[in-house]
């Protein structure tokens, strides 16, 4: 029994050591921003304040926006509808070159921070904008604890 719960404990510990995930934000100094809008329910005003808002988060975290050789952080937009209701398809993602651990050493372009959000609408802008809000509030906890 004690085996046991010796065990449990510590699934417990390391489940919180590793619950932010397999991705890493650590060491970025600098990020270039990306805005995809697959969907027809929001139009080029938006897409422009999505990017200030985008603009403002690097601001916080204290990096630089700056040209297309940086980390791209990307934020894609995708919906359906269907009479009066729309489904969005919100994904927030840090996409960077990087060099593998294989022989020849491979440069390739790779997602080191991933998350999306899937909600059902009748307020498709409203909504869009909370879900970029809950996306960018746990891209900053995340960043938050990888600096640490």
């Amino acid at each position: 029994m004690k085996a046991l719960i010796l065990a449990f404990f510590s699934l417990c510990i390391i489940s919180s050591v590793y619950a932010s995930g397999p991705f890493t934000l650590s060491d970025i100094e600098r990020i270039h921003i990306f805005v995809k809008n697959d969907s027809e329910l929001f139009d080029d005003k938006d897409v422009e304040k999505l990017k200030e808002r985008l603009s403002r988060l690097v601001q916080t975290l204290g990096l630089k926006a700056e040209g297309r050789d940086a980390p791209t952080l990307m934020l894609k937009i995708e919906s359906i509808s269907d009479k009066n209701k729309h489904y969005l398809y919100v994904k927030l993602a840090l996409g960077e070159d990087i060099i593998t651990k294989r022989k020849s050493g491979t440069k390739v372009f790779a997602l080191t921070y991933d998350a999306s959000d899937f909600i059902e609408s009748e307020e498709p802008k409203k909504d869009l904008l909370e879900s970029v809000e809950f996306l960018t509030d746990e891209f900053i906890s995340h960043f938050k604890d990888d600096n640490e």
